[in-house]
């Protein structure tokens, strides 16, 4: 019983688990990272496909079509945000001046792919997350041609820039929410807690330690007498297999990384040191 959802871009399942608690069972999942899918695949039952590229025009009719035949009432999802995101859009330029990546990005079209698959399908709900960017963008208005088409579509919309603290998620994120509802009915957002911002111990303080594994620590070399005297201000501690090492991030030659193949290594720049997540803070946004 209860209603049925379709989750583009889903991801790992975030917002799955959301509408879970919310007594919605996502049936249908789809993304083009298979790791992501893997662990959307093993927390929901139902279908997840890696392996559809919804910039075709062909799959989004054939996602439409499998959505009105299961009786899926409610469709989600997150285009991806980095052709939106300032960071995004920062990376990507490095990422081209490197030759790593094209100029266009294909990516920053996949709104067009979701709103074409509510289009077909006509689901009863709409629910869509983003950055708060793509609404902000005096170039593209993508958020305004969404709510336009929608309306269009009977379809009564909400969209709101929401603070991912005011609902005790950890974490300095604001979101972009869209909601479209059909047959009229109206929606409102929450206003959310006014508490404070929850700590990253707050949520995770509890659970017990992984063994096994490597494990990370953070300290502050410059008030540490026990470091080495030519640290740099941030050390990361990596703890496995019996070694225990503090490196210092500051003796890293940051040419030499840059230097690496493509084929080699990952197509993102290595992560700031200066965001090191302190457990008594809320996580940084990324």
């Amino acid at each position: 019983g209860g209603r049925l959802a379709a989750d583009l871009f889903c991801g790992a399942g975030g917002l799955g688990l959301g509408l879970e608690v919310s007594g919605i069972r996502t049936v249908l999942g789809i993304d083009s990272d298979p790791e992501a899918a893997a662990t959307h695949r093993a927390l929901f039952p139902g279908l997840t496909i890696d392996d559809w590229d919804l910039g075709d025009g062909a799959v989004v009719k054939r996602v439409a079509d499998l959505i009105r035949s299961c009786g899926i009432s409610v469709v989600v999802g997150g285009p991806p945000c980095q052709p939106f995101s300032r960071a995004g859009r920062s990376l990507l330029r490095e990422l081209v001046a490197r030759g790593i990546r094209p100029e266009y990005d294909a990516r920053q079209d996949l709104w067009l792919s979701f709103l074409a698959v509510v289009k077909h399908s006509e689901p009863e709900a709409v629910i869509m997350e983003n950055v708060p960017d793509m609404a902000l963008d005096s170039d593209t208005l993508i958020v305004r041609k969404m709510v336009h088409e929608l309306e269009r579509c009977g379809y009564s919309v909400e969209v709101e820039i929401l603070d991912s603290f005011r609902f005790d998620v950890p974490q300095l994120r604001p979101r972009l929410i869209l909601v479209a509802l059909a047959g009229g009915r109206s929606f409102s957002f929450p206003t959310g807690s006014t508490r404070g911002t929850p700590s990253l111990r707050d949520a995770i303080g509890d659970l017990p330690l992984l063994d096994g594994g490597p494990r990370f620590e953070f300290r502050d070399a410059r008030s540490d007498p026990e470091g080495p005297p030519t640290a740099s201000d941030t050390e990361y501690r990596f703890t496995s297999a019996g070694e225990d090492t503090w490196v210092s991030f500051a003796e890293y030659d940051l040419d030499m990384i840059y230097d690496i193949p493509a084929r080699l290594g990952g197509d993102t720049t290595h992560p700031d040191p200066s965001e090191a997540t302190n457990g008594d803070e809320p996580a940084p946004s990324r």
